[in-house]
C-alpha cells in the first residue's frame, strides 16, 4: 500500500538527517487553569457570545503569535 511506504520513507528520511518524526496531535488537550480563571474565562466566553474553547484557542494564538515576533 503506498500510504505505508511514504511512512516508511519518511521514518528513513528522519533517521538519515538524525532527527525525531513528528508526531501527529489530535488536536486537543486539557488545561486546568484553576476555578478563578476557569469562571473569568467562562464569563468572558458568554459576554461576548463564544464559546470556551474559542476564548482559550484564542488567547493561545495571540500568546504564541507575540512571542514569535519577540524572539525574531
Amino acid at each position: 500500500m503506498a500510504a505505508y511506504e511514504a511512512v516508511d520513507d519518511y521514518i528513513a528520511l528522519c533517521e538519515a538527517e538524525g532527527r525525531k518524526p513528528d508526531v501527529p496531535l489530535k488536536g486537543s488537550f486539557n488545561v486546568r487553569p484553576g476555578r478563578d480563571l476557569h469562571r473569568r474565562a467562562m464569563l468572558y466566553a458568554e459576554r461576548r457570545g463564544i464559546n470556551l474553547n474559542t476564548v482559550v484557542s484564542d488567547a493561545l494564538r495571540r500568546y504564541l503569535d507575540r512571542d514569535d515576533h519577540v524572539r525574531k
